[in-house]
C-alpha cells in the first residue's frame, strides 16, 4: 500500500463528550499517519469543544458550527475541505467508534486489491465485542429499495469473514476515493439525519461504484449512543420523513404505490393500538413533511 496516499477523516460530533476519548485515542494509534482530521461540531451544548482542544495535532482541525446543520451537511463540509486539501480517499467515520491501529492500511489495501472504489469494514457492538452490527448490505428492491444489514444481531461467525463486493453501508465507517465525489456528487442534506448514507450508496450502486466489505478489521459501534433509542420522537420523526423523501427519489414510477401502502400501515399501527394518539400524529406530520421535501 502507498503509505504516500493522503487520507481526510470527516467525524460529526454533536455532544459527543460520553465517546470522544474512546474515538480520539483510536485516531492517536493510527499507523498510516499521512491523514487530517476534520472534526465538524453541529453547536454541541456539553464538554466536546473543551475536550477537543486537550488534543493537539497539527493534522486535526475542528470546525464549530453555530447551530446543528445536520449530520449529511457537516459531512459535506469535512468531505469539501477534504477535497480542497487533495487527499486520495476520505473516510467517514462516527466518533461513537472504536478501532484498531491498521484500520486505514486494511482497508486502502482491500480497496485497491479488489479495484473498488469504496471500502467498509465488519462492525461489531462495542458492548458486546463478538455481537454483529453490520457484516455488508444490500438493497431489497420489493421494500421500496431500503436497505438491510447482513448478520445484524447475530454472533460472529466463519461465513461472515470473506470479503466480497456489496452495494449498502452506514456511513459508520466508509473509505471513499474522492473521485466519487465527483462522480455522484455529495450527501444529500436535506436528509439532515438519517437515510443520506442510504441515498449515498443508492446513486453510488446506480452509477457502477463498487464497494467492498472488509471483514479481518476490529472495529467497534455504540450504537445508538449519540441519537437515543429507537422509540425517541426523534427517530421517529426524521425515520419517517426521510424514508417518504427517499422513496419519492429512488422508486420511479412506483413512488406512489410504496407511499400508499406506507401510508396505509401508519393508520393500521394506530387503529390497532400499536401507536398512540400522539404518536400517530407525529408520524402523519412527518409523512407529510417528507412529500414536501420532494417538490
Amino acid at each position: 500500500m502507498d503509505s504516500f496516499k493522503k487520507i481526510g477523516i470527516v467525524t460529526v460530533t454533536f455532544n459527543s463528550e460520553n465517546v470522544l476519548k474512546g474515538f480520539m485515542d483510536s485516531i492517536n494509534k493510527l499507523s498510516h499517519e499521512n491523514f487530517s482530521l476534520y472534526i465538524i461540531d453541529n453547536a454541541s451544548s456539553d464538554n466536546t469543544l473543551m475536550l477537543l482542544e486537550k488534543y493537539q495535532d497539527k493534522r486535526f482541525i475542528t470546525i464549530a458550527n453555530q447551530f446543528n446543520t445536520g449530520v449529511a451537511a457537516a459531512n459535506n463540509q469535512g468531505i469539501l475541505m477534504a477535497l480542497l486539501d487533495k487527499c486520495n480517499y476520505v473516510l467517514l467515520i462516527n466518533n461513537d467508534t472504536e478501532f484498531e491501529s491498521n484500520l486505514l492500511e486494511k482497508l486502502i489495501f482491500s480497496l485497491e486489491k479488489n479495484k473498488c472504489d469504496v471500502a467498509v469494514p465488519k462492525i461489531k457492538y462495542w458492548d458486546n465485542k463478538e455481537k454483529i452490527w453490520y457484516a455488508g448490505g444490500f438493497f431489497r428492491k420489493w421494500a421500496a429499495w431500503q436497505a438491510f444489514h447482513y448478520g445484524e444481531g447475530e454472533l460472529d461467525q466463519p461465513k461472515y469473514n470473506h470479503e466480497r463486493i456489496i452495494n449498502y453501508s452506514p456511513t459508520c465507517c466508509m473509505l471513499i476515493n474522492s473521485l466519487v465525489f465527483l462522480n455522484i456528487g455529495l450527501m444529500d442534506e436535506k436528509y439532515f439525519v438519517y437515510y443520506d448514507d442510504t441515498d449515498f450508496c443508492f446513486r453510488a450502486w446506480k452509477a457502477g461504484i463498487k464497494m467492498t466489505y472488509v471483514p479481518n478489521i476490529n472495529f467497534y459501534h455504540k450504537v445508538s449512543s449519540l441519537t437515543g433509542t429507537n422509540g425517541s420522537d426523534f427517530i421517529t420523526k426524521y425515520s419517517t420523513r426521510n424514508f417518504v423523501y427517499y422513496i419519492r427519489k429512488t422508486s420511479g414510477i412506483y413512488a406512489y404505490l410504496w407511499l400508499t401502502l406506507y401510508y396505509s400501515v401508519l393508520h393500521l399501527k394506530y387503529l390497532f393500538k400499536l401507536d398512540s394518539h400522539e404518536t400517530f400524529l407525529l408520524k402523519k406530520n412527518s409523512f407529510n413533511a417528507g412529500l414536501e421535501l420532494g417538490k
